[in-house]
């Protein structure tokens, strides 16, 4: 109560030397949210990235919750021992009253590495282990690309390839039936056809070779069909 800041008395100012270092010591402890933070991208750094699985993230999970909290818990203590807690306009954290020692007269450094510092590596560690995730992921779905268009080629080409051998298929039953219902002998047209074995296959003038059940083979070699 009665405390002077920056701009004059503090509105609504209230408590003792005490209640401001007990409320010091907790607004100090919440450098712990930013680590914590780190540590989580920490974790997806190692899952996403270099794939750790499960029974290796067990052996270093505890890290994740012991730097944080370690951390925040030894700063305000120390803080709190060498009575560095004091007004700072808003609340009470790093600032004595009284700068009557060489510690209390760095306090500006212990703002930096208690609070400041790990602010900013936590920002830049951040960063960083987003962008590598992002170029892990970007390369992961270009990946997922040139699969689906070759999954897609694939089977545009297998389609084709049925569909081509039904067409031959059908034609080679076409003509079989033809011969059937023109009454036209197979062996008696030697001259202008090959015999035709109906478990083989058959080579004509207007049917590329093929190797389908249902087809014909040659029976003469001495005059193949031309």
């Amino acid at each position: 109560r009665g405390t002077v800041g920056g701009f004059g008395p503090v509105y609504l100012a209230s408590g003792t030397k005490g209640t401001c270092s007990y409320s010091g010591f907790f607004n100090q402890f919440g450098v712990a949210l930013p680590i914590y933070n780190a540590t989580l991208s920490w974790y997806y750094l190692l899952t996403i990235n270099y794939n750790w699985k499960d029974y290796h993230i067990k052996k270093v999970e505890h890290w994740f919750h012991i730097i944080p909290f370690a951390f925040a818990s030894l700063t305000s203590i120390i803080a709190v021992s060498l009575d560095l807690f004091g007004n700072v306009d808003w609340t009470c954290w790093i600032n004595p009253d009284s700068k009557d020692t060489p510690v209390k007269r760095a306090f500006q450094w212990f703002q930096w590495f208690f609070l400041f510092g790990p602010i900013w590596v936590s920002i830049i560690f951040q960063s960083v282990v987003m962008y590598l995730l992002y170029r892990k992921m970007r390369h992961f779905e270009e990946k997922m690309k040139q699969y689906s268009v070759k999954s897609f080629r694939k089977s545009v080409y297998k389609k084709d390839n049925e569909q081509s051998k039904i067409a031959n298929r059908s034609s080679v039953t076409s003509l079989g039936n033809s011969f059937k219902d023109g009454g036209i002998s197979l062996d008696d047209k030697r001259d202008n056809l090959a015999c035709v074995s109906w478990d083989s296959k058959i080579i004509n003038n207007n049917l590329r070779e093929t190797n389908i059940n249902g087809q014909a083979d040659l029976c003469d070699e001495e005059n193949p069909p031309t």
